[in-house]
């Protein structure tokens, strides 16, 4: 018997049972809508936070639409994109809408967080590889990641997916207010 029928044939057995968790599972992955944010906690390292020095989570944010940057300190483009997100979201939040915003800076860029420190005024949360924040948001470098009050993936914004998300663009600042709508229901 190969290798790949040998394996097949323990998946199928692994999966016959009752008590197998994620077999066929028709859960959403975590960047998918409808995915349950992760219940990560991470320390807040920007001194303007109101909860600088603390490690909590997205369940601080319950009651509002959540959008989520993940930037890395060390990336100029992050570092860029960072205060017209920034101004953005100020922009929507003067409109009435209910959002907060965080960033995730990745676990590899802890040396460099002071270049978002400098730029990125909300929560910024530095990531580590035990944790891996990004991982649990299954995102990468540059992703947005919107949830609902309910803490429920809304939207994931891949940078450079199908989905324009550029806020130095106009159709890239409407479809993140489009999404951040949409997530208040």
């Amino acid at each position: 018997m190969s290798v790949r029928a040998n394996w097949s044939r323990r998946s199928f057995i692994a999966c016959s049972g009752l008590s197998i968790v994620g077999c066929g599972s028709d859960e959403p992955k975590p960047n998918e809508p409808g995915a349950p944010a992760p219940r990560w906690q991470l320390e807040d390292v920007q001194p303007m936070s109101e909860r600088f020095g603390q490690v909590y989570g997205l369940e601080a944010f319950r009651g509002s639409v959540v959008l989520i940057a993940l930037y890395a300190g060390w990336c100029n483009t992050c570092v860029g994109v960072a205060p017209m997100l920034s101004d953005l979201v100020a922009q929507f939040t003067a409109e009435g809408l209910n959002v907060r915003t965080l960033s995730v800076n990745a676990a590899n860029a802890r040396a460099d967080q002071q270049s978002l420190i400098d730029v990125w005024p909300h929560p910024l949360f530095q990531d580590t590889p035990e944790i891996d924040a990004w991982g649990q948001h299954a995102g990468t470098k540059d992703d947005m990641i919107v949830y609902t009050p309910d803490g429920v993936l809304s939207a994931f914004l891949r940078w450079g997916g199908e989905v324009e998300v550029y806020p130095f663009t106009d159709l890239g600042k409407q479809n993140i207010r489009n999404a951040i709508v949409a997530a208040q229901g």
